[in-house]
């Protein structure tokens, strides 16, 4: 492992987000308002970001793992996959973002401000090392989600939202504290790296004392995740919010929250240890299993898409708990590749509900009826990211959760496996309400004279769908980088 303080250009990615905020700054105090120009500078900066995030995944460097600032950040295959898909799902969320009806006119540099700064704040959380180092970007992150959340000013909903999401969010944030405090005292460092080495199980045989730090720390992650019973502000917030911040936080925030428990579970403790925790295995599954469960089944009454959205999140939440359950590599590899597969399909379902929104203003499943007909090419979209959520081959939903299923019945959670397949079953009926409505009822009369579909918002939904099918198909380079990724996050 390299360790030195002059090892700070492998943190370029998060250098270059963070400079592009300052650029946005500077050329609007410039003069610079139109919406488009603000938007190429954001694109710019995230690409960028983007392609040195790429170059670095495959340095040697990296793959033996650099430490920086004393310990404090660590650049490693694991933390640069995650940030590819930070920067993935804000690049799409500043897209189409930029066409929105519900930013638009609203401070759209400052908007693209505050989702660079939470992205920024993810970037670091997944590298970092450090307790202190851990809360200061966790912080990062949601102070500057809860702006986001509340952001139009105006509507009932969305100061709702915001509210409901700094309120929860200040009670998560300080349990979560307290659990990384109750670490620092157990084990008299910050520095997770030396955690892993205080915690052998020669030097720490009683496991039992780091139940409460990690259960707090947990339930801090779980609202971010959005796990039962840490999810009652997801339906709220996500509905409530602009409907490109509700796309982003489904993906961003989840997989930041993601990160941190692997992190903690694989690379702080080892596999042993996390093993040898009683019954944290079968707490873990009995949550997934509640948390797909309570998804799902509030999914089915739901008239909103973006509801019925937010609770499929919560759904798709269980799912990839069920890989953490496991508390093995199998598991943990499950985990990363059913998150990209999650993100393109997500995002690409979410555009489309943007485009409508910006054509209809509504959000109402019944009162988007045949958009099948009325276009086409946003509708097999549509369709094509929905069978990935329920898991339907061929697509990256139904391999993400063929190697969840697989890591669970491997480990002998049959039950858990059980009812993982009844969930998917149930999820079936609500996704394919929305394809009743693209395909089997007419058109609304009102619906004829709101004119197309903007040519940019097809090429952003087909860029966000093909990827579904790829992975679908050819899905086994992904999924080597995310076992390249686990093996270098494993405690040795």
């Amino acid at each position: 492992m390299r360790a030195s303080l002059l090892n700070l250009d492998y943190l370029l990615p998060e250098w270059i987000v963070c400079g592009t905020i300052l650029v946005l700054i500077l050329s609007y105090l410039l003069g610079t308002t139109d919406r488009r120009r603000l938007a190429d500078l954001s694109v710019l900066g995230l690409v960028t970001a983007l392609f040195f995030s790429v170059v670095t995944f495959f340095e040697p460097a990296v793959v033996g793992r650099v430490s920086i600032g004393n310990g404090l950040l660590q650049v490693d295959p694991f933390s640069q996959l995650f940030k590819i898909l930070f920067l993935v799902s804000t690049l799409a969320a500043v897209l189409y973002s930029a066409g929105s009806v519900e930013i638009h006119g609203k401070r759209w540099m400052e908007f693209n401000c505050f989702l660079l700064g939470v992205t920024s704040g993810m970037m670091f959380l997944a590298s970092s090392m450090n307790l202190m180092m851990v809360y200061l970007s966790f912080e990062m992150m949601s102070l500057s989600s809860y702006v986001l959340a509340g952001y139009t000013r105006g509507d009932p909903r969305s100061t709702e939202a915001g509210y409901k999401y700094v309120l929860f969010g200040a009670v998560s944030s300080g349990v979560m504290l307290f659990g990384l405090s109750l670490m620092y005292g157990l084990l008299g460092t910050l520095d997770m790296g030396l955690m892993a080495q205080r915690t052998a199980l020669a030097q720490f045989p009683d496991l039992h004392l780091l139940l409460l730090p990690l259960t707090l720390v947990f339930v801090g992650l779980g609202y971010k995740i959005a796990f039962f019973p840490f999810h009652y502000w997801a339906p709220d917030v996500y509905e409530g919010s602009p409907t490109p911040v509700t796309a982003f936080f489904s993906v961003g925030t989840k997989a930041a929250g993601l990160a941190l428990l692997l992190r903690l579970l694989l690379g702080t403790l080892s596999l042993d240890q996390t093993q040898a925790i009683p019954w944290a295995g079968d707490l873990l599954a009995f949550l997934a299993a509640m948390t797909m469960t309570v998804g799902n089944l509030a999914a089915l009454n739901q008239a909103n898409i973006k509801r019925m959205l937010a609770y499929s999140a919560i759904a798709h939440a269980g799912y990839m708990l069920m890989g953490v359950a496991v508390l093995n590599v199998a598991g943990a590899e499950a985990v990363l590749f059913y998150l990209f597969a999650y993100m393109f399909t997500n995002l690409g379902a979410f555009t489309v509900v943007v485009a409508l929104f910006n054509l209809y203003q509504s959000e109402q499943v019944d009162e988007l009826t045949g958009m099948g007909k009325l276009f086409p090419l946003a509708s097999v979209c549509m369709a094509i990211c929905l069978f990935s959520l329920t898991g339907l081959p061929p697509t990256a939903g139904f391999i993400g959760k063929f190697y969840v299923f697989a890591a669970v019945i491997q480990k002998g959670y049959f039950v858990l496996a059980l009812v993982g397949a009844i969930n998917t079953a149930i999820s079936l009926f609500y996704y394919m309400r929305i394809m009743k409505a693209f395909y089997f009822r007419e058109p609304k009369a009102e619906m004829l004279a709101a004119g197309p579909m903007p040519c940019g918002y097809n090429v952003l939904i087909a860029s966000l769908t093909v990827p579904v099918l790829i992975f679908g198909i050819c899905w086994s380079r992904l999924y080597e980088y995310c076992s390249t990724s686990i093996s270098s996050l494993i405690a040795h």
